[in-house]
């Protein structure tokens, strides 16, 4: 789990990292990875994200001027400068946040550069904690894009999503606004061109997306207008599926793959109900609309073994449960003993 929160660093916020090396029943941390170094200071929404490749764990956030990348949190305890790897290129100091996943043997980052546009890297890890970094690919060109997200599968495709302010849409008869993006990485084919998502006049936001590499479907799922919307396909076809409105909600998130769920939270006013795609009804609480944001990072998981874990904040502190029945029950939550401002799972 990373997160950032208040710390006395320059007047800035630290990011900090904790993990559970036996399913949750007891945390290892927390351990602060951004230290109080110039260049790697979290800014004021850092948006930390993080992500392992067998034994190996990244987490990435935003500092004042680049995206930075600290290796394996638990065992790095150095303060040392050398070990974070500022992403090569000038990135956007805007609100923008990056997305992480690991898998084929490589971590996959989307992020949002000083041009406006979503940009895919993927980076090693080295045995000295240093990262190599390959070269960048705007996926997002011609348009100026927010919100990234990505994920990935076995066989190494990688689908990235995004949204973007458009004039005349593609699709839902050229309508213009805020809307959602989606382009894919086949190996044998390269990247293919952005999918257009809109669901009527509304605005699109809070995008994310995922795989279920056992049904064989891709999904993106987005807020729209205080509900939230779903499209997919199955891995085989290049054509989506309609837009279904799946009901009231905010700030979607969803397991990176393997028989996807989803988490988002409902309700007019504090306190907000904490939802999933397989329990009804909810049984969660927040006083935070957005206790389930961001979309780029998953705020429920499935292990290797098939077990569910969910978190999200209310009252300043992270809450955990897990599911060991795909998500029919999760046991009442777990407080972690740490005040957040912002985390992701």
């Amino acid at each position: 789990v990373v997160w950032e929160e208040d710390a006395t660093c320059n007047g800035r916020r630290v990011v900090k990292f904790a993990r559970s090396v036996d399913v949750g029943s007891t945390w290892q941390g927390p351990v602060n990875v951004s230290y109080c170094y110039s260049y790697d200071l979290a800014g004021a929404d850092a948006t930390p994200v993080v992500a392992a490749l067998s034994s190996r764990v990244a987490v990435v956030w935003k500092s004042t001027t680049c995206l930075v990348v600290k290796m394996d949190p638990a065992t790095n305890r150095t303060p040392n400068p050398d070990v974070f790897c500022p992403v090569p290129g000038p990135l956007s100091t805007a609100y923008e946040r990056p997305s992480l996943v690991g898998g084929s043997g490589m971590f996959k980052l989307a992020y949002k550069d000083i041009s406006g546009h979503v940009m895919y890297r993927q980076f090693m890890p080295n045995l000295d904690f240093t990262v190599s970094f390959g070269n960048p690919v705007d996926v997002s060109n011609p348009y100026s894009a927010t919100n990234p997200s990505i994920s990935s599968t076995v066989d190494q495709r990688i689908f990235v999503s995004w949204e973007a302010d458009v004039t005349g849409g593609e699709q839902e008869g050229g309508s213009s606004g805020h809307h959602v993006f989606v382009t894919e990485k086949d190996p044998s084919t390269g990247w293919r061109a952005p999918v257009e998502f809109v669901h009527g006049s509304h605005l699109e936001t809070n995008s994310t997306v995922c795989v279920d590499e056992d049904l064989d479907q891709a999904y993106v799922i987005w807020e729209c207008s205080n509900h939230i919307s779903s499209v997919s396909r199955t891995m085989s076809s290049l054509t989506w599926r309609r837009v279904v409105d799946m009901g009231p909600g905010y700030s979607p998130s969803s397991s990176a793959s393997g028989s996807p769920k989803i988490i988002w939270t409902s309700g007019t006013s504090a306190p907000y109900m904490i939802n999933t795609s397989s329990v009804h009804p909810p049984h969660f609480q927040s006083e935070n609309q957005s206790a389930t944001a961001t979309g780029s990072q998953r705020k429920l998981v499935r292990g290797t073994s098939g077990t569910l874990y969910l978190i999200y904040d209310s009252q300043g502190d992270i809450w955990f449960t897990k599911s060991i029945d795909d998500g029919l029950e999760f046991p009442p939550c777990l407080r972690q003993d740490f005040l957040v401002l912002k985390w992701t799972f």
